[in-house]
């Protein structure tokens, strides 16, 4: 599988950049102000089922409840978050802030999960590689349409696709545009 660029879509944005450039264009501890946080809270569709992830991040960088944060020690429990949710195979799940008034000593990150909108056989070669023997295995994977995407469900229905004599294939995850959150995963038979 080729690495893909992390790209941000047209409209979406974490609040955290807004928050930086409002307090002064950096995001170095001297140049933002200092907000007292006593709640760091996760929310949005399926945020309990993430909250390994901020826990993760709040654990890595000792918070206590009443720290004083800069926008840059916001940026970083977001990246360790988002970095714990990649290890465990969500990778097209993202951790957000949105623009918050943070006097009121809580922090709200906000969860979009990534979920799978289908798996499509790449038949552009069929006549060279044989991809439409492959759609009968499409129940090789062990995910379906609308689950959270993880790579290590595709990775494994990769490795079982790889069980079929000759059989070569690769993944690639799309963006599916105009349905944010959603990902089509393709399959090309080589």
């Amino acid at each position: 599988m080729q690495p893909e660029q992390d790209v941000r879509l047209d409209g979406t944005d974490t609040g955290i950049e807004k928050m930086a450039t409002q307090v002064g264009g950096a995001n170095s501890d001297e140049a933002s102000p200092c907000f007292p946080i006593s709640e760091v809270e996760l929310v949005g569709e399926e945020a309990a089922k993430f909250r390994f992830a901020l826990n993760h991040a709040l654990c890595q960088t000792h918070f206590v409840s009443g720290k004083c944060l800069h926008a840059g020690d916001i940026n970083q429990i977001m990246s360790l978050a988002q970095n714990a949710l990649i290890g465990r195979g969500y990778t097209t799940t993202r951790i957000l802030a949105a623009p918050q008034d943070l006097n009121s000593g809580k922090l709200q990150l906000t969860l979009m999960p990534g979920y799978l909108r289908s798996i499509r056989i790449d038949r552009s070669n069929d006549d060279q590689t044989h991809a439409g023997r492959i759609a009968a295995f499409q129940n090789k994977f062990p995910t379906r349409s609308n689950d959270l995407l993880n790579l290590r469900d595709l990775e494994q229905g990769l490795e079982n696709l790889k069980c079929l004599p000759t059989a070569e294939a690769d993944l690639q995850i799309v963006p599916v545009e105009r349905e944010p959150n959603q990902s089509d995963v393709v399959v090309q038979w080589r």
